[in-house]
């Protein structure tokens, strides 16, 4: 039997895979009544199992703790580990300050990748474990989980009218402190379809029937997770 690790970088991208699988009528939870994990534990958690492999996902808790995640994998048992995934936002290319934005992402976590492989062979003599990483929104734009979520949201027409007026005229006001208008954006219109779930990861729990599943990225993330679910050599 197979381990599988997706490692991500917030709560709103664990509570989208968790959603994701059960979609999926082949992958078993562990806990049928409750599908979630802990996200104060920075390890791994089983969640499931699929075609005989055991599930885990991890919530490393922002891009600035993956550095803390990889020394603590390393440090563990990664030899038990077959496969590790990492899930993180691509973010937006910060001029000043020359990073963020996917070019940046991508080389980090590649980087990242090569670091555990030379730990353990360091360690161990060889390293067998799989890689992989998905970039949001799509794998090759700046953005992050929630632009997926703007997309893919059926009221379209209230996602335009937000983030074409409502943000524009909130900041001309001279009193608003939007520093992520992506994040901004979809709580606004989170709360215009259940104002209880007014944050990502409580929507994406509560209302992901309210999602298009044909809507290109979310289905091409949602294909990047059940091709993982699998181990291919």
């Amino acid at each position: 039997m197979s381990r599988i690790v997706f490692a991500s970088e917030g709560i709103t991208e664990v509570n989208l895979i968790l959603k994701i699988l059960e979609l999926n009528n082949e992958f078993s939870f562990k806990d049928k009544k409750d599908k979630k994990i802990d996200n104060r534990e920075l390890s791994p958690q089983l969640v499931g199992n699929y075609s005989n492999n055991d599930i885990y996902l991890a919530n490393f808790g922002g891009i600035n703790n993956l550095k803390k995640f990889i020394e603590k994998f390393c440090d563990g048992r990664p030899t038990e580990i077959d496969k590790l995934i990492f899930i993180v936002d691509a973010d937006y290319y910060n001029e000043e300050k020359q990073n963020g934005g996917y070019e940046n992402r991508r080389k980090s976590i590649e980087g990242y990748i090569r670091k555990i492989k030379e730990q353990v062979e360091k360690d161990y003599g060889e390293c067998t474990i799989l890689f992989d990483y998905y970039i949001t929104p799509n794998n090759k734009d700046d953005g992050m989980t929630e632009d997926i979520c703007l997309k893919s949201i059926k009221c379209q027409k209230i996602v335009n009218y937000i983030k074409n007026e409502v943000i524009e005229n909130i900041e001309k006001t001279g009193e608003a402190n939007i520093k992520n208008i992506s994040k901004s954006t979809f709580m606004m219109v989170s709360a215009t379809q259940d104002p209880l779930r007014g944050s990502s990861h409580l929507f994406i729990d509560n209302c992901f029937s309210l999602f298009n599943q044909d809507e290109k990225e979310l289905f091409e993330f949602r294909e990047f997770i059940y091709k993982n679910l699998i181990i291919n050599r």
